[in-house]
C-alpha cells in the first residue's frame, strides 16, 4: 500500500492504473488517503481514477479531499469531486467556498456555486469578506452576482483594492455606513485611490476625524484630497488636532498644508485647550519633544 499511496500523491498515472486493476489494492485504506493526497496536490488524472473505481470515499473525513483540492485552487480536481456527487460542498460549514474565496480560486468558487450546494453567506458572510480584504476581484464578482452573500456585513477594517471597491459601490446594498466605513478606512491607511473613488462617488460625508488619522499615520496625499474637498473640518474634533499630530511627528509638508489652508486655526493655545490629554511618558517620541508647539510657534 505504501507503493499505491505514493504513486497518487506524486501522480503517476499509469502505475495508479496498473495497481487498481490489482485486487490487493484497497483504495479505502486510511480513509481512501489515496484520494485525499492526490486531490490535494491537484492530481485530478488520478482522482478520476480513483472516483472511476468506485471504492475510495470522497466524503472520508468530512470531504477532505474536496475542502484540500478547494483550498489549493484544483479546479479540474474539484469538477470531478463534485460530478461524482459524493462530496459534501458544505461540510464543515462550507468550507470549501470559504477557503477558495479567500485564497483568489475563482475556478473553483465558480464550480461550487454552480453546484448548488455550497452556501457562500456561511459563517457571516466570510466569503465575501475575506475575498473582498484579499482583493481577489474575479471572486468578488462572482459572489455579488451570486445574490446570497451580503458584502456589507462584517466588513473588517482593511485597505481596500480599488476594483473591489468599484464593484462594491455599484452593488445595490451598498449604502452610506459602507462608503462611510470604507472611507475611514482609506484615510487611515493612506490610500489614495480608494479615497478619490469614494470622494467622487458622493455617498461618504468626509468628517474631521478623517483628517485627523491621516494626519496621526503621515498620509500626505491623503491630507491633500480632504482639504481639496473642504468638506472636512482640518482643525479635528478630538483631543489632538491634526496640526498638533503633524508638528509632534515632524511631518512638515503636511503641517505647511495645514497652515496654507485659511480654516485652520494657528494659536497654540487652541491645539491644546482643554484636551485633558496625559501624555505617555514611556513614548520617545514625547520625551524629544516636548514643547513642540512652543518650538513651533
Amino acid at each position: 500500500m505504501p507503493c499505491f499511496l505514493h504513486a497518487c500523491a506524486c501522480g503517476y498515472v499509469d502505475v495508479v492504473r496498473l495497481m487498481l486493476a490489482d485486487a490487493r489494492t484497497n483504495p479505502t485504506a486510511n480513509q481512501s488517503e489515496a484520494l485525499r493526497n492526490s486531490a490535494a496536490n491537484g492530481h485530478a488524472e488520478v482522482v478520476r481514477l480513483l472516483l472511476e473505481d468506485g471504492r475510495a470515499n470522497p466524503a472520508a473525513m468530512h470531504s477532505r479531499a474536496l475542502r484540500d483540492g478547494a483550498a489549493n485552487g484544483h479546479g479540474m480536481v474539484v469538477l470531478f469531486l463534485l460530478l461524482d456527487g459524493r462530496a459534501d460542498p458544505a461540510a464543515r460549514d462550507n468550507e470549501a467556498i470559504l477557503v477558495s474565496s479567500a485564497n483568489g480560486h475563482a475556478g473553483v468558487v465558480w464550480s461550487l456555486l454552480r453546484s448548488g450546494c455550497a452556501d457562500p453567506a456561511a459563517r457571516d458572510n466570510e466569503a465575501i469578506v475575506a475575498s473582498i480584504e484579499s482583493g481577489h476581484t474575479n471572486v468578488v464578482k462572482m459572489l455579488l452576482e451570486d445574490g446570497r452573500a451580503d458584502p456589507t456585513r462584517n466588513l473588517r477594517n482593511c485597505t481596500l483594492h480599488v476594483d473591489v471597491l468599484r464593484l462594491l459601490l455599484a452593488h445595490p446594498r451598498t449604502g452610506p455606513a459602507v462608503a462611510a466605513k470604507s472611507l475611514w478606512m482609506a484615510c487611515t491607511n493612506g490610500d489614495i485611490a480608494a479615497l478619490r473613488l469614494l470622494l467622487q462617488d458622493g455617498r461618504a460625508q468626509p468628517r474631521a476625524v478623517n483628517i485627523e488619522d491621516c494626519c496621526r499615520h503621515g498620509h500626505t496625499g491623503v491630507l491633500h484630497l480632504l482639504l481639496a474637498d473642504g468638506r472636512a473640518d482640518p482643525n479635528g474634533h478630538g483631543q489632538q488636532s491634526p496640526l498638533w499630530w503633524t508638528t509632534r511627528y515632524g511631518y512638515d509638508d503636511m503641517t505647511k498644508m495645514l497652515l496654507a489652508d485659511a480654516r485652520v486655526n494657528v494659536d497654540p493655545s487652541y491645539h491644546c485647550r482643554e484636551r485633558k490629554f496625559k501624555p505617555r511618558m514611556r513614548d520617545p517620541l514625547w520625551q524629544q519633544t516636548p514643547d513642540i508647539f512652543e518650538e513651533f510657534f
